[in-house]
């Protein structure tokens, strides 16, 4: 049974290929897209913090400095 789901599956994207590519195209993109979308979502707040806590311990470091020195 399953070797002719696959079979069908096949049959059906080669059908679709020959005479509608540009659905393939779109239907891929939606995929790339539905994958790309979380994973930026979950990588970017992370980053962001990331970033905003390296640029306040950066610029408190030089202002204990120049605290230290003055």
């Amino acid at each position: 049974m399953k070797k002719k789901t696959l079979y069908n599956i096949f049959f059906v994207l080669s059908k679709t290929w020959k005479y509608e590519r540009p659905i393939i195209l779109i239907i891929f993109l939606q995929v790339i897209s539905g994958v790309l979308v979380p994973l930026i979502s979950i990588y970017l707040p992370s980053t962001m913090l990331n970033s905003y806590d390296w640029f306040v311990d950066k610029h408190l470091n030089v202002l204990n400095l120049t605290n230290m020195i003055t």
